[in-house]
């Protein structure tokens, strides 16, 4: 059951506060004694003020002062404490926050990540981490502190008169109205840029990144995309540009309403004097109080109420993501067996495109089976292979695994039963032992014995630390070859010990004359699980006990090799245009 925004933004602050129970504490208190300090100093000056006016003796004028003294001192102290734990709290705070975003992030289904709505929603939900991590430090001041502060000083107004403590309470109303206006704001400017940061930042990694800037350097293409960085830079502005012109009005008006509201406040005071219903000193008393407020409002509207307001603002962003992601939860789960799997009339289209690009596929891939998927680029393979892992979901049609529908199988479970070896898998800047085991990296024996399977043992013990060097020259490590990394990611697949693992591509960078043996390898460490190879070179294809070929986004034959080959169809058309590529 999916909580309303009030209940996940409670829940949030719950885990900020438990994630730092002792930070909140010290914090919450030295909140509460600066503000019973600040009401004490009021007091005492209000003391100093009419030991003055009462013409007392010097001691009695010494004493509050010195009093004033010494809380201004312990205000300090306390307000240095403060600062200190506000900086671990505001840590902590943001680790909360970034942890909620994984935890809804790691529920999206992978074709959420093809939707440039959900890709704009999880933008803008990272870049307010720091506003969201001030939410529960605002609220601390706000309550513990100003709250208290402004508590007092109107009892104390009271006190002096009822009529003062209207007309401050009245002073301090209009800037709250402000608040909700440009929460607004923070919050459209950041739906509306969340895109452009999205640009800016891959044309920043175009430019610097190491995947990227051999290739940008050797087209040129630096200014290419520093311009459209500047252009991004401009667009972004502009939006900033609109909503500090607002912000900037709704201070203007704000501004009037304090001077208007302060001009009232000097009006009841001179009239009070008049009437002889309040001292000198306590007009005296009442003017730094005006002062105080001032600074205090000023403080609280530009800094506090702002800040609270971005935070607020970003926990809208957070709970409109939260909303928007709906987690795929069935109740079967998978034995412990080779992949048995079924497709029946499947469709699928990707997100704003307008055709499909499978279309009432149907086949089926035996348990322990070895299946190869074949055609041309763009005739949907890789497409296939990916609603097969369950990374898309069907748009129409049925997909079963060892008999269970799809939607009834808890995808998690899935997950966990497949090894795929992506056409671009992933090279992490990680050490050798941490790219193969991922989470799992304690076990040596294993992470060995997949490197021997795939030739890269005397490889990686060759190197500088072993299994422990890093792999990521940009981060002070060794580097591997393209080949390297295409076994490191194959290891990868074998550590994870799958019952379906799935190659893409595995030699669409390799030498004809290398496929057969790299096929063989792929074969060795997949012995006893259902294995499909996704490639459009025929020469893999051979070694498999089924071959499906692939075209137009459909399946067109299914068979053994030689059957193919007599049927005189899209597969014996494929092998001969590549039979060249096998002769010796």
């Amino acid at each position: 059951m999916k909580l309303n925004k009030k209940k996940l933004i409670i829940h949030e602050l719950r885990l900020m506060m438990r994630e730092s129970k002792a930070v909140t504490v010290i914090s919450v208190l030295s909140l509460m004694l600066g503000a019973f300090l600040s009401v004490a100093n009021m007091v005492t000056l209000n003391s100093l003020y009419e030991a003055i006016e009462a013409m007392k003796g010097i001691s009695d004028v010494i004493k509050p002062f010195l009093i004033a003294g010494i809380i201004i001192v312990l205000y300090d102290v306390i307000n240095a404490v403060f600062n200190y734990y506000t900086g671990k709290q505001h840590f902590y705070n943001e680790k909360v926050y970034m942890r909620g975003l994984f935890g809804i992030a790691d529920k999206m289904s992978p074709e959420d990540n093809l939707d440039p709505v959900m890709l704009q929603r999880i933008e803008q939900v990272a870049s307010m981490k720091e506003e969201a991590g001030g939410l529960l430090i605002q609220l601390e001041i706000l309550l513990a502190s100003e709250l208290l502060y402004s508590i007092g000083v109107l009892i104390f107004a009271f006190m002096l008169h009822p009529l003062l403590a209207v007309v401050i309470l009245a002073v301090a109303m209009p800037p709250l109205f402000s608040y909700g206006l440009k929460k607004k704001f923070r919050f459209s400017q950041a739906k509306e840029t969340a895109n452009i940061r999205r640009r800016k930042k891959s044309f920043f990694e175009y430019v610097t990144d190491l995947a990227y800037c051999k290739e940008t350097r050797f087209w040129h293409m630096e200014d290419f995309f520093i311009k459209k960085y500047k252009k991004e830079t401009d667009e972004e502005r502009k939006v900033a540009l609109k909503v500090f012109h607002k912000n900037n009005l709704v201070d203007f008006i704000c501004n009037i309403m304090y001077v208007c509201g302060y001009a009232v406040l000097i009006v009841v005071i001179y009239y009070l004097v008049s009437k002889k219903e309040i001292s000198v000193a306590q007009v005296v008393t009442m003017l730094t109080i005006i002062v105080s407020i001032y600074d205090k409002i000023n403080e609280l509207m530009g800094n506090h109420i702002a800040n609270l307001g971005t935070s607020v603002a970003a926990f809208d962003a957070f709970y409109e993501f939260y909303d928007s992601v709906t987690e795929e939860i069935g109740a079967e789960k998978l034995d412990d067996k080779p992949i048995g799997i079924k497709f029946d009339k499947v469709s699928f289209k990707y997100p704003s495109a307008e055709s499909y690009a499978l279309h009432n596929v149907s086949f089926e891939i035996n348990q322990g089976e070895v299946v190869a998927i074949v055609g041309e680029n763009g005739a949907g393979k890789s497409t296939l292979s990916k609603i097969m892992a369950g990374l898309y979901k069907p748009e129409n049609g049925k997909l079963y695994y060892n008999g269970v529908d799809r939607e009834k199988l808890n995808m998690k479970s899935l997950y966990k039963a497949i090894a795929y070896v992506f056409q671009d898998y992933c090279r992490y800047p990680l050490t050798v032992r941490e790219n193969i085991g991922l989470s799992d990296t304690n076990n040596d024996e294993k992470i060995d014995a997949v490197l021997d399977k795939v030739g890269m043992k005397e490889v990686v013990s060759g190197l500088s630390e072993g299994k422990d060097t890093l792999v990521a020259k940009e981060f002070g490590g060794t580097d591997l070859s393209g080949g390297q990394w295409q076994r490191i990611a194959i290891a990868r697949a074998a550590y994870k010990n799958g019952n379906l693992i799935i190659f893409d591509e595995p030699t669409a960078a390799i030498d004809p004359y290398e496929e057969v043996r790299i096929i063989e390898m792929l074969l060795n460490v997949s012995k006893g699980k259902t294995v499909v190879i996704v490639t459009h070179r025929i020469g893999a294809a051979r070694l498999a006990d089924k071959i499906i070929a692939v075209k137009d986004g459909t399946v067109v034959e299914t068979g053994k090799h030689d059957e193919l080959i007599k049927q005189n169809g899209e597969y014996a058309r494929l092998y001969n245009t590549q039979a060249s590529w096998y002769t010796v």
